[in-house]
């Protein structure tokens, strides 16, 4: 099976939005855009958390991954240093998303407008799972695998093991996100 990249990736997805958040959001700042300001405060719990599990996600289910380092191994013969770049793009998620929650967050509209914690929860699982069956779709209709990993997920239990790790994983952080957004 070959490896495909694009929008299936996580990583794509997760950068897409946070970018498209964080530009949004500095346009607001900027120009005093309050009710686009109030949509960023909306969604800004939902964008960060996303973007610090993508650093997390990804040094769990990638960069520590035997399988993924293999294929990083070959492409860096063609490529070299990519691995670096790879890893900066990635990391720098956490980072970004940290600056936002701490500098750029204020508490009381994030209390006011921000979506609710309680809110977060079954989206995270939601969309594990749409995201799971979304990646094995792609596995069986195309014959490739979007990630090595998804090799070991081969069975009902197994997605269902996922999905709860992401899912926890991703509530684990926005809890962390939620309160500091609220009370930093």
């Amino acid at each position: 099976m070959s490896i495909i990249g694009h929008s299936a990736f996580f990583t794509l997805q997760s950068l897409f939005l946070q970018t498209a958040y964080t530009l949004c959001k500095a346009y607001a700042l900027c120009t005093g855009n309050t009710p686009l300001l109030i949509v960023c405060y909306g969604c800004s719990l939902w964008v960060n958390t996303q973007g610090a599990a993508l650093t997390f996600l990804f040094l769990k289910l990638n960069w520590y991954e035997k399988e993924w380092q293999k294929d990083r191994e070959i492409v860096e013969k063609t490529h070299p240093g990519s691995g670096n770049v790879i890893l900066f793009t990635h990391v720098m998620s956490l980072p970004v998303a940290l600056f936002d929650v701490v500098f750029l967050c204020n508490s009381d509209l994030v209390a006011t407008h921000g979506a609710l914690y309680r809110t977060i929860v079954p989206v995270a699982f939601m969309y594990g799972f749409i995201y799971l069956v979304f990646m094995k779709g792609l596995q069986w209709s195309l014959d490739c695998y979007i990630y090595p990993f998804m090799k070991e997920i081969d069975s009902v239990l197994k997605g269902a093991a996922f999905v709860g790790f992401v899912g926890i994983a991703v509530c684990g952080i926005a809890l962390l996100l939620d309160i500091l957004m609220k009370y930093v």
